[in-house]
């Protein structure tokens, strides 16, 4: 009856609502926290970000050094199906070299979590470059 026609609309609305949840994402790349610059050569940068992300459990799931690449997927979680991790690395020609990562889900809501990888990914590069 009118119940059961409730429950199947209520259903329905959470179903669709669920299939077309926005994702969001966190980025330092063009923001003011223009990502992390470190005075240490390229190929030990490089090698240092993917040690980084090992130490964090995510699953490097595409790297490419000449183009300064590394994305990688984040564990699943209570919080989170796995976020989407990109690190950019760009040789700025004067002994530096700057990292920028940004961070997305599928999910409408992030809590938090975007902003969390991005900064645990620096902590670790920090402590193992600097």
């Amino acid at each position: 009856g009118f119940q059961m026609n409730i429950i199947k609309y209520t259903f329905l609305m959470l179903l669709v609502i669920s299939m077309f949840s926005c994702a969001t994402t966190s980025s330092t790349l063009g923001s003011p926290q223009q990502g992390n610059t470190y005075s240490a050569d390229y190929d030990r940068v490089y090698s240092e970000a993917l040690n980084a992300v090992a130490l964090l459990s995510w699953e490097i799931t595409h790297s490419e050094k000449d183009a300064g690449i590394i994305q990688a997927k984040t564990p699943m979680s209570l919080w989170t199906y796995g976020d989407k991790v990109t690190i950019r690395l760009t040789d700025l020609n004067d002994g530096n070299i700057r990292v920028d990562v940004s961070s997305g889900t599928n999910q409408a809501v992030d809590w938090g979590k975007n902003n969390a990888n991005i900064n645990n990914f620096y902590t670790k590069l920090n402590a193992l470059v600097r």
